[in-house]
């Protein structure tokens, strides 16, 4: 399905940047956010 292929995809970009992301899946890909710490 389209939102676990979103979710391994920010998977691995958490693993690549180390960073937390906030993913809207309702928006898809447009709404993720970087959160700092």
């Amino acid at each position: 399905s389209r939102r676990k292929f979103q979710a391994l995809a920010i998977s691995q970009l958490k693993e690549k940047t180390g960073k937390i992301l906030c993913v809207s899946y309702e928006d898809g890909f447009s709404d993720v956010a970087e959160l700092k710490d």
